[in-house]
């Protein structure tokens, strides 16, 4: 993983059960990128299964990008991309406590 600004990001391009950032972290933003159908969707969960973040592709070459510090600034156990139709999301975050 790079480290941008004090975070660290992840890239995922797929949808899987498996934690892409385990343990305690603060999550600063979002951003998915080429989804490639309108309709197609990408949510991200903590280990829990909490919705932490989703939105739909509005179109073809969808991209949309949140700033999610003020959200949960507490942070969050786990990161997890459970929904991705298509495209690739980063996902900038900073691990607590440790």
């Amino acid at each position: 993983m790079a480290t941008i600004n004090n975070s660290s990001v992840v890239t995922v391009s797929s949808a899987g059960v498996t934690d892409v950032a385990p343990g305690s972290n603060r999550l600063h933003s979002v951003r998915w990128r080429e989804a490639t159908t309108g309709g197609h969707a990408c949510v991200i969960t903590d280990a829990a299964g909490v919705v932490l973040w989703s939105t739909v592709a509005g179109g073809a070459n969808y991209v949309e990008e949140s700033d999610l510090q003020k959200k949960w600034p507490n942070g969050v156990n786990g990161l997890k991309v459970s929904t991705l139709g298509s495209g690739t999301v980063d996902i900038y975050y900073e691990t607590l406590g440790g």
